[in-house]
């Protein structure tokens, strides 16, 4: 195996992996999504299965080494005590992930003298990405559709097939890169074929943004609270307090001419208990009866803990919570606690108990919360990133607070904001997401970022939440059977009109 590593085409498939990983945020140098194509190439000559599920592995790491590099940023705020996990978080969660592409490689390899072996890639590569997904978890982050999120006209076509139908596309087109080292007619053929659908993207993009161009606001007046608060670890008495008097003089009214009557405030806002009167109290002197303030922060009952999104009134009363349904493995919970052997689970545990709390349980809260009459889909954090989870048609309002501060000014908080915003256009319903110190942002039901804050600023931002499109998209409607259908429906009529060719 380190022998065959050292081979050209494993070295080319290391180097192409590693570029293709500059195609998502922040960089989007979407052309070197193409170097996909380099890794479909050395499939379709590879000898065996075993050498083209390796050959999947090595780009897979290199991909996920860069374009996840960020997690290792939250190791580095403890390097002092967490020194050692600094090799886990660059490449441990890659290797992992990258068993998703080996296996779509391996898939891949047994239709490589198939005439549509380009589309079998595509397929093998979407059908892994579903798998990664929901698989132990779940953790579909950066999928190839993703690349394509700098652009509002681009994933358009996210409101018929998802993400997934985006990764898909993007897998086809660059599979053809492999004919510049094979044959230069199908080539040109695959070329004109990817014209034609990038064409069809473009049309159905500015088709679809000029029949939505003016699709009006609700009556909710809001403010989004960016309070820019840098990661401190445990808080002394002091910063608490004085990280609450931010939160609340952003959103005191200050002579606004909008008074909003939604006040959202970020994901650990308020880092201790909710359920507290004299807290609440203090929370909700600035509200008037109008006001209400959603704010995230912790919770519990007699058995367990929550991570919580809490609707409080002037009265100092919760009026609606939220309790996180998917959490963060190893950041809010330890997978498989139960199943460990007790010594390996208590070790565990101490060694990370003075950064993050594991201790926390899934919440079984219903999905949606009332304010003013519209339905909001709430999110926590990552809990954005599975379109599966998120695909709604009763909200009104898809509301996601994050944090962020554990991963400073990397990729990581412009990767999940254009992750959030894919779910407008998924859904067809306006998105609101505040970040404590990433982008917070007020973005229509078809994707377009009506306002946005910048990144470790501490600003608020004021307007209304925009109406929902009137009738559901296909993808809300239909999910992934749409992409499965197209793939079945065109795999199967080109099989056909092979067959009746040979005969």
């Amino acid at each position: 195996m380190i022998k065959s590593i050292k081979e050209k085409h494993f070295i080319s498939c290391i180097l192409a992996g590693a570029l293709s990983g500059l195609a998502f945020a922040p960089t989007f140098l979407l052309p070197l999504v193409l170097c996909l194509g380099l890794l479909s190439y050395h499939i379709s000559i590879s000898n065996s299965f075993k050498k083209a599920a390796l050959l999947g592995f090595c780009f897979g790491v290199s991909h996920f080494v860069i374009s996840l590099h960020w997690i290792s940023f939250a190791v580095l705020l403890y390097a002092k005590e967490l020194w050692w996990l600094l090799p886990f978080s660059i490449f441990g969660l890659p290797c992992v992930i990258a068993i998703f592409i080996s296996l779509s490689a391996g898939m891949a390899y047994f239709f490589k003298e198939s005439r549509y072996y380009d589309l079998y890639f595509a397929a093998s590569w979407t059908f892994c990405e579903w798998l990664r997904s929901w698989l132990f978890t779940g953790f579909p982050w950066n999928q190839l559709g993703y690349s394509l999120s700098f652009s509002t006209i681009l994933v358009q076509g996210a409101s018929i097939f998802g993400v997934l139908g985006l990764s898909l596309i993007i897998a086809y087109i660059a599979s053809g890169v492999r004919y510049l080292l094979s044959d230069k007619v199908l080539l040109i053929r695959h070329t004109i074929i990817s014209f034609i659908i990038f064409a069809l993207m473009t049309f159905l993009g500015l088709a679809r943004l000029n029949y939505f161009s003016e699709i009006g606001n609700t009556d909710l007046s809001i403010r989004v609270v960016q309070a820019n608060i840098q990661h401190q670890g445990q808080l002394s008495i002091n910063q608490f307090i004085d990280n609450l008097k931010t939160h609340i003089d952003l959103s005191e009214d200050h002579g606004s001419l909008l008074h909003p009557k939604l006040i959202i405030w970020p994901e650990s806002s308020v880092p201790t208990f909710i359920n507290n009167q004299d807290l609440l109290n203090i929370i909700s002197s600035f509200l008037t009866p109008e006001q209400t303030l959603i704010t995230g922060s912790v919770n519990k009952d007699d058995q367990s803990e929550y991570v919580g999104m809490y609707g409080i009134n002037y009265l100092g009363q919760i009026i609606f919570s939220y309790n996180k349904i998917h959490l963060v493995p190893f950041g809010e919970y330890l997978p498989l606690r139960n199943k460990l052997p007790e010594i390996i689970s208590k070790k565990l545990s101490k060694m990370l108990e003075k950064i993050i709390d594991l201790n926390y349980s899934k919440g079984y809260m219903g999905k949606s919360i009332k304010v003013d009459n519209l339905s909001i889909r709430p999110l926590i954090c990552y809990e954005s990133i599975f379109p599966h989870e998120v695909r709604t048609k009763d909200a009104d309002l898809i509301l996601n607070i994050t944090n962020g501060n554990w991963f400073g000014h990397s990729a990581g908080p412009y990767q999940h904001f254009y992750i959030t915003a894919m779910r407008a256009v998924e859904n067809g319903i306006p998105v609101i997401v505040n970040a404590n110190n990433g982008i917070s942002a007020i973005i229509d039901p078809v994707g377009r970022i009506l306002k946005q804050t910048k990144i470790n600023t501490k600003t608020y931002l004021d307007g209304y939440v925009p109406n929902k499109l009137k009738f559901s998209t296909l993808y809300t409607s239909y999910h992934e059977m749409i992409t499965i259908g197209f793939l079945i429906f065109v795999l199967s009529t080109l099989e056909l009109i092979k067959k009746r060719n040979n005969t």
